[in-house]
């Protein structure tokens, strides 16, 4: 279209040169039309570009400005999602501490409950102390009148008895009634004994006093007085220490132990038997092997012994003597008071070997 305007200018000059001023007309005016064809479409490419220029910086503004929307809307969210677990954590907190309020409340009602129980059963519990101390002072009152009641007269019997054999001499045993009677005193007497220790000790707990005890010595003096006894039946009594032996226990309880064992051994060992007592040591114990060479033991009287069975335990000696039972359950009680121990040997028509073992000194 430039060519063509100019190619129309020219020849719009050459006409009217030439004189022909009415092709130059026509001419020109065609040049004309073209001209203002080109000013009126780079016009509008003009304002088309100014347009887009126009509309992309709306558009940049546009973007801009969603930008900044978006940005907003993301604080927002945000903070509507910390509000919202602020909020959610605030009720949670508020729930747990109405709902421990309420089971505190519960627990203090049940505790003051709790403490009102065990203050009346505090209370039912000292008059019932009240009531046995009471109760235990009676019968340790009565135990003492009974101990001193049934021993006398029984100490008397058997010093009448130890006179006339004093007196009569070897002529005291000819008469076998007065020779039976004086074994019957005696075990009467020891059977006494035995129980009033063993009640004694059901009524007011097993005192015990551990000290240093020279087993030998105590041991011997046990000897001398049951040497009367073996002798009655001609058995040998055998007590040969080598040097004096110490273990740890309370020296009374120990007498009992040994003076109930001597007993038994003696009682169920035959006419003419053995009784020996001897000891042995390890590095932590110290222990008195009473071995007899009598009728022995069967299991079921052993198991009885073990499970504290009285009625099982009571069995006549070889000469008949009578027997309640206690005697070996007291020394059971006495030695586990003192921390020691027990082990039975038997075997049935060759004898028995008792081992009691103390704390070594």
């Amino acid at each position: 279209m430039w060519d063509k305007q100019r190619a129309y200018g020219v020849l719009a000059e050459a006409y009217a040169e030439s004189g022909d001023f009415e092709n130059a007309f026509e001419t020109h005016k065609k040049y004309k039309q073209l001209s203002d064809s080109i000013l009126s479409e780079a016009k509008e490419k003009e304002i088309n570009l100014l347009m887009v220029k126009y509309h992309e910086a709306e558009n940049q503004k546009l973007a801009q400005e969603n930008k900044v929307q978006e940005k907003e809307l993301r604080v927002t969210f945000l903070a509507s999602i910390i509000f919202a677990v602020v909020l959610v954590f605030t009720l949670a907190v508020a729930y747990l501490l109405s709902r421990n309020s309420k089971i505190k409340s519960r627990l203090n009602v049940k505790l003051t409950q709790q403490n009102e129980d065990i203050a009346r059963k505090k209370e039912q519990i000292e008059k019932q102390n009240e009531r046995l101390e009471a109760l235990n002072s009676t019968n340790s009152l009565i135990l003492s009148i009974i101990s001193h009641d049934m021993r006398s007269p029984i100490a008397s019997m058997q010093s009448t008895i130890e006179l006339m054999k004093g007196k009569f001499g070897t002529a005291f045993k000819d008469f076998a009634l007065f020779d039976e009677l004086g074994k019957r005193v005696d075990n009467v007497a020891n059977m006494l004994n035995n129980l009033l220790t063993w009640a004694g000790a059901q009524f007011s707990g097993i005192q015990v006093t551990i000290e240093d005890v020279n087993a030998t010595a105590v041991v011997q003096d046990l000897v001398a007085v049951y040497g009367f006894q073996a002798g009655e039946k001609n058995i040998s009594l055998v007590h040969q220490p080598q040097a004096d032996i110490f273990l740890r226990a309370d020296v009374s309880q120990l007498k009992i132990i040994v003076q109930n064992l001597l007993s038994n051994a003696i009682k169920f060992t035959r006419e003419g038997g053995e009784v020996r007592i001897d000891y042995s040591q390890n590095s932590s114990t110290t222990s008195i092997h009473i071995v007899d060479n009598g009728v022995g033991m069967t299991k079921e009287k052993l198991s009885a012994i073990q499970n504290k069975v009285s009625k099982r335990l009571t069995e006549p000696g070889t000469s008949n003597e009578p027997g309640t039972g206690l005697g070996i359950l007291l020394v059971k009680q006495f030695i586990e008071s003192n921390e020691g121990s027990m082990e039975i040997k038997s075997e049935v028509g060759r004898g028995t070997e008792f081992i009691i073992s103390f704390k070594k000194v």
